[in-house]
């Protein structure tokens, strides 16, 4: 400012008039669109007038004593919204207008602050309105007190920064009516409800909190296991039972005050009862292992069917595994009222690279009689990459009091071959006997030569000489020696 001042005076005394030959401490800044005076020209690198032809040699440039200096600070002649307004919208874009043209306006020098947290946002000028705005990224919290800033890093084209800080106030409308249930079904005390029946509600505004413990449903004190889901487009809640419901059964839905709206208003506790009526739906298959279609199934692969509901009628007759072509292979049939799933598990290892048909009948049925329909699905094996496993032996391992003259059989989940007494030893080979194969070389049975020691531990090994006719070794892709042991009786 003292430079300038003594330029300013050394031009007015008449000493170098800086409109002629360039000299130091002169020049002047364009206008806001690169206006100068008559003769003048705008240097655009610099910002500056200069005498058309010469290039003045101030540094730094300074106002011209032939021109008005500007030394008045930029003001703000208006704000969105008003100071001390309350009421605001949550959507606001706050504003802020100036007397000239200004720069500097940035995130940095234009903030928005709750409670002095600063407020995320998008920060704008439009020079042709000399306004800057700010956008927050989200709608503001209902009822809440904010305060805008303009810093003094905002400056006219003079250079000329604000004289000092702006900031105003205001307070967002206060949302106090809280959320209301507008829908909900099976309605209040609605009886026949169907057993498959989804519990739903909507609101009547945007809410968050819904989970399965503010949203649940019971049958007297017991609750029922289910799926809790919000749709911000619907503004619906959704539980859906993981299994049917009980035919003429009263059930009790509840929504708890956990759930509110977008400015905290929690929802008043609801409740309301309803009943199901008969049942009248069929089980049917949700999940089912392997999927069908699918190739490349291992040889050891065991079935898993699951239900929507508990069933009953599951067994080795309702539940069948086919080859093409063949008659249903020999299998063990289970099922799990917990996770109302069938099992089957294949007495021996399937054939490789075959295809197989699953088949459920409508012997299954569900607690009220109805029946499943019947289903079926296929899949194909893969290469038999897996070894033979040891599915039983007599005696069982560890067993006790084993009579003395017992024979010692082993029985596999496949056929095998190359057992033999260096193959399946007793005792390490210190008891001799004879090994014969049967029941389509899956049984292994070593036969002493004489009776078993008395009140002593056997102990048998089967080494991974053994194998299966694709020569996978015993316990194969994991190979290793299968021992197990029993004591005789005295």
């Amino acid at each position: 400012m003292v430079a300038r001042i003594a330029c300013l005076a050394l031009c007015l005394g008449g000493l170098v008039g800086c409109y002629n030959l360039p000299q130091p401490e002169c020049g002047f800044a364009c206008g806001p669109a690169g206006e100068c005076p008559s003769s003048y020209s705008c240097n655009s690198s610099v910002n500056r007038c200069e005498l058309s032809g010469t290039t003045p040699s101030c540094t730094p440039a300074l106002v011209d004593a032939g021109i008005n200096p500007d030394f008045s600070p930029p003001r703000v002649i208006s704000q969105v919204p008003l100071p001390d307004t309350s009421g605001v919208s949550s959507d606001i874009i706050v504003m802020a207008r100036f007397d000239e043209p200004v720069v500097g306006v940035s995130p940095s020098t234009f903030r928005l602050e709750r409670d002095g947290i600063q407020v995320s946002g998008t920060v704008g000028y439009t020079p042709t309105i000399d306004n800057a705005s700010f956008t927050p990224d989200s709608p503001l919290v209902s009822g809440t007190f904010y305060t805008a800033t303009l810093t003094t890093g905002i400056e006219d084209l003079a250079g000329n920064s604000l004289e000092k800080d702006v900031q105003w106030s205001f307070t967002t409308g206060g949302d106090v009516t809280p959320p209301m249930v507008v829908m909900r079904s099976p309605a209040v005390d609605m009886t026949g409800v169907d057993v498959g029946a989804s519990v739903v509600v909507d609101f009547d505004e945007h809410v968050f909190g819904v989970s399965s413990s503010s949203f649940t449903l019971s049958a007297g004190a017991t609750p029922i296991a289910g799926s809790v889901s919000y749709s911000t487009a619907q503004r619906r809640a959704t539980f859906a039972p993981t299994t049917q419901l009980t035919a003429n059964t009263t059930y009790t839905a509840r929504l708890t005050f956990e759930i509110e709206d977008t400015s905290f208003n929690t929802l008043s506790p609801v409740a309301w009862a309803f009943t199901t009526g008969a049942d009248l739906q069929a089980p049917i298959v949700v999940t089912r292992d392997p999927a069908a279609g699918t190739t490349g199934n291992a040889v050891n692969t065991q079935l898993t069917a699951t239900f929507d509901e508990t069933v009953i009628g599951v067994s080795d007759t309702s539940f069948t595994l086919t080859p093409q072509g063949g008659a249903p292979v020999a299998a063990t049939v289970s099922y799990t009222a917990g996770t109302r799933t069938a099992r089957l598990i294949p007495d021996l290892q399937l054939a490789p690279n075959t295809q197989y048909a699953a088949a459920l009948s409508a012997v299954i049925a569900d607690g009220s009689g109805n029946m499943l329909a019947p289903f079926a699905w296929t899949f194909t094996t893969g290469a038999d990459s897996f070894g033979p496993r040891v599915a039983l032996t007599t005696p069982t391992n560890l067993a006790t009091a084993v009579p003395t003259t017992s024979p010692i059989a082993v029985r596999f989940d496949e056929p095998v071959q190359n057992v033999s007494t260096s193959s399946f030893t007793v005792n390490g080979g210190a008891i001799p006997g004879t090994i014969a194969l049967s029941a389509g070389n899956t049984i292994a049975t070593f036969t002493p030569d004489a009776p078993l020691p008395a009140s002593a531990t056997i102990s048998v090994n089967l080494t991974i000489a053994i194998t299966d006719v694709a020569a996978n070794a015993l316990g194969a892709p994991f190979p290793s020696a299968f021992p197990f042991s029993f004591m005789t009786a005295p």
